[in-house]
C-alpha cells in the first residue's frame, strides 16, 4: 500500500516487544491453543470462526462485555485497526476521558488514508481530496506530496519491479507518526492526576546531538536513570544491578551489555526492566512507561536509519532533524485540545 502513513497496532506490537506481548496475550485467551494464537498474531493465518468465538468468550469472561460488543471490536474484517482498537479502549472504565481527543485525531487520519486508497483503487482521479479530511497540517502533508504522485508516476513499478515512491514520503510518514504520538501525549497530560505525568518525558527521548555525538532514545533513558541513581558510568550502574550480576558475573561483560542497551542495538527485555524497577526504583511504574516510549522511538529510529537513508532522508542528520520537530506538534495539540475541550463544554 502506498498510503501506509500510520504505524499500525501490529507494527507497534513488534516495536514494543512481540515475544513479551505474545506471552501477555496467551494469558488473555486461555481457550485458544497457543500455536493457533501465535499464527494469528504473526499474521500467518486468519482466525477461523470458532477461534474468534473462543476469543470473544474469553474477553467477555474477563471484562463483563456483551458478546455483540466484543465481536465488533475483534472483527478481523476491519480495514481501520486503530478505529477498532480505540473502540475497545473506550469500553474500558480505566480510559481517561481526555483520550477521546487523541482517538478522534488518529481515527480521522486513518479514515482519510483508507478512503483515499479506496478511491484510488476504484479509479477516482480526485482520490487525494480524501486526505483533506485527515486534518493534518500542511507542513506534514504538503501539496508537493500529491504532485509527486499525480504528475511523476510515483507508485508505479519500475523495470526492476520496485515500486516508485516520492522521496517526500519518508518525511510524511515520520511526521504523521510523531503528530499522532503528540496527540496521545497531550491527551494523557490533560487527564486525571494519575495519568497526567505520563507524557512529560516523550520529547526528552527524541534522538538528538550533544557535542556532535548522536544520543538516541535508549541512551537518553539510561543516562537519566544513571543520573537519578548518582552513577557516573555504565560500570557504576552495573554494580547496583543484582539481576544483571546474576546473568553476567564478569564486570566487563556487564559494562558491554549496558552499552549495547544504550546504543539501541538491543533493548533489555521487559522482564529485565521489571527487575530494575523493583530493585532500584521502588516499583515505580513510571520507569516502564518511559522505557516503552524509548523502546518505540529507538526501534522507529533504527528502522528508518537502516531503510530510509539515503532513500528518503539524505543522511542521519536530516533524519534526526525531523524527530526534533516534535515540540512543534506537541504545541499544536496543546492548542487543539483546548479548543476541543471548550467545544465539548459548550455542547
Amino acid at each position: 500500500m502506498i498510503f501506509n502513513m500510520l504505524i499500525t497496532p501490529g507494527i507497534l506490537v513488534k516495536m514494543l516487544g512481540e515475544r513479551e506481548y505474545a506471552t501477555f496475550v496467551n494469558g488473555m485467551f486461555p481457550s485458544v491453543p497457543e500455536k493457533t494464537l501465535r499464527n494469528v498474531l504473526k499474521g500467518e493465518s486468519n482466525p477461523q470462526k470458532k477461534t474468534i468465538e473462543k476469543m470473544i468468550r474469553d474477553i467477555c469472561a474477563r471484562t463483563g462485555l456483551e458478546e455483540g460488543v466484543a465481536l465488533k471490536v475483534l472483527s478481523p474484517e476491519s480495514r481501520q485497526p486503530w478505529k477498532t482498537a480505540f473502540a475497545g479502549a473506550e469500553l474500558s472504565a480505566g480510559t481517561p476521558q481526555s483520550m477521546q481527543y487523541a482517538f478522534e485525531v488518529i481515527v480521522r487520519i486513518e479514515s482519510a488514508i483508507y478512503q483515499a486508497e479506496n478511491a484510488k483503487q476504484k479509479g477516482d482521479s480526485r482520490w487525494f481530496n480524501r486526505f483533506r479530511r485527515a486534518g493534518l497540517p500542511s507542513e506534514i502533508l504538503p501539496k508537493q506530496f500529491f504532485d509527486a504522485y499525480l504528475h511523476h508516476g510515483a507508485g508505479s513499478v519500475n523495470k526492476q519491479g520496485q515500486r516508485r515512491v516520492p522521496v517526500l514520503s519518508g518525511k510524511v510518514f515520520l511526521r504523521t507518526s510523531l503528530y499522532c504520538l503528540a496527540a496521545l501525549e497531550v491527551a494523557f497530560m490533560k487527564s486525571e492526576e494519575e495519568y497526567a505525568k505520563v507524557g512529560l518525558w516523550v520529547d526528552k527521548a527524541m534522538p538528538s546531538y550533544e557535542d556532535e555525538r548522536l544520543v538516541g532514545p535508549m541512551r537518553h533513558m539510561f543516562l537519566g536513570m544513571m543520573k537519578y541513581l548518582g552513577k557516573s558510568s555504565a560500570v557504576k550502574f552495573a554494580e547496583v544491578l543484582p539481576s544483571l550480576k546474576n546473568d553476567f558475573p564478569d564486570p566487563e561483560n556487564q559494562r558491554r551489555k549496558i552499552l549495547r542497551w544504550m546504543r539501541g542495538e538491543e533493548p533489555p527485555s521487559w522482564e529485565t526492566m521489571f527487575m530494575i524497577r523493583d530493585e532500584l526504583f521502588d516499583g515505580n511504574s513510571d520507569l516502564l512507561v518511559n522505557y516503552g516510549v524509548a523502546r518505540f522511538l529507538q526501534n522507529l529510529f533504527n528502522d528508518l536509519l537502516k531503510h530510509a537513508v539515503p532513500k528518503f532522508f539524505k543522511d542521519e542528520q536530516e533524519l534526526v532533524a525531523v524527530f526534533q520537530e516534535y515540540p512543534k506538534w506537541q504545541e499544536h495539540h496543546q492548542k487543539g485540545f483546548a479548543e476541543w475541550s471548550e467545544a465539548r463544554d459548550c455542547g
